[in-house]
């Protein structure tokens, strides 16, 4: 099977214009990252039957980049999502719910990756009242809602 590519090109143009959320447009206006709904690539594998597609944990820069650097080789959808644990309040990982989108599109226009990508970072559960206390001081704090204030780790300080 030959492919042409200047469809696959025409095919990634449409799927740019019509695939993109609006939040993900207005944050990144010029990029070329597929970031698309979860409900895109669900309603994909409902059309197409037979498919599933991978949850990637991106806990870090790296993983990510291997995770859609895997998904472009084999041509699939993927997700890359964060737990509240990795990303809320109390967070152990360098990505968080704030620059978990920066990083997913930087990659994605480094690397070209065309395959659609969803972010999925709705693990902020509220289960209870120490809950909704946790969630409200990291609203006013700004841990949800604008970067953290944190120190490069000294292996990405520049030399």
């Amino acid at each position: 099977m030959t492919v042409n590519p200047s469809n696959s090109l025409q095919s990634f143009q449409k799927a740019l214009e019509v695939g993109r959320p609006p939040n993900i447009v207005k944050l990144f206006p010029n990029s070329r990252a597929l970031i698309v709904s979860g409900k895109i690539i669900d309603r994909a594998m409902l059309k197409k039957g037979s498919a599933m597609t991978m949850a990637a944990n991106g806990r870090n820069y790296f993983v990510i980049r291997g995770a859609l650097l895997a998904a472009q080789r084999a041509n699939a959808a993927i997700i890359i999502e964060i737990a509240k644990s990795e990303g809320g309040t109390k967070a152990y990982c360098a990505v968080n719910y704030w620059n978990i989108a920066r990083i997913v599109d930087t990659l994605c226009n480094e690397l070209s990756i065309t395959v659609p990508v969803a972010i999925h970072a709705d693990h902020y559960g509220i289960k209870g009242r120490d809950d909704i206390e946790a969630t409200i001081t990291a609203l006013k704090a700004g841990t949800i809602l604008k970067p953290p204030r944190l120190k490069s780790p000294p292996c990405l300080k520049p030399a």
